[in-house]
């Protein structure tokens, strides 16, 4: 279950749904493996980082989220995928 409150409004995300969303970016993650856009990883085990580094920031239990702003944690964070998802040449 994901539960976190932003902005005063909370958001809910229940196991089903939450299961959907990583399953979506396992594909997401496979299909881009498939084409050779990325290269080789679990993306079981990439979905499940994705997915916590965004839930450790949105939840704010993190001292980070006193420390840098969402639009540079994204920012960081996409960095760090891309280039952990990169296919390498050679």
């Amino acid at each position: 279950m994901f539960y976190c409150k932003l902005a005063n409004v909370d958001y809910k995300l229940g196991d089903e749904d939450e299961d959907s969303i990583v399953r979506e970016l396992q594909q997401i993650l496979r299909d881009g493996q498939d084409k050779g856009e990325f290269g080789e990883f679990d993306p079981s085990v990439m979905a499940s980082m994705i997915q916590g580094a965004i839930g450790e920031y949105m939840m704010g239990i993190s001292p980070i989220t006193r420390k840098i702003d969402p639009e540079t944690y994204c920012r960081e964070l996409v960095k760090l995928v891309r280039q952990a998802a990169k296919q390498r040449k050679g």
